[in-house]
């Protein structure tokens, strides 16, 4: 072998060497963008859940609060209005898809 050839044949090593250690980092970046992508929307639906929960526990307490006046009176109505309401925003909170908020 002449010392051109061996220096292109080295070349041609190292290029294609290069060439697959880029594309393994890239095949690695990529995994770990869908680990970090499923670790975040696993957090985020558990804070869904969690608001969800505690939208729900409030409007409970409203309900409650709402049934300690005389029945069908203004502030009996009104406070199952807003517990309605409450529940209502509970239940879209928990049902939203937020990958679809990304837009």
């Amino acid at each position: 072998m002449t010392n051109s050839t061996s220096k292109s044949s080295t070349k041609s090593n190292l290029k294609a060497q290069a060439s697959e250690a880029a594309a393994a980092a890239e095949d690695e970046a990529r995994d770990i963008a869908e680990q970090a992508k499923a670790t975040a929307t696993a957090h985020a639906d558990a804070a869904k859940a969690s608001v969800a929960s505690e939208v729900d526990e409030t409007a409970e307490q409203l309900r409650d609060a709402g049934r300690s006046f005389d029945e069908g009176s203004f502030a009996d109505i009104a406070a199952s209005h807003l517990a309605d309401n409450l529940a209502s925003a509970a239940d879209a909170v928990r049902t939203t898809d937020l990958s679809s908020l990304q837009d």
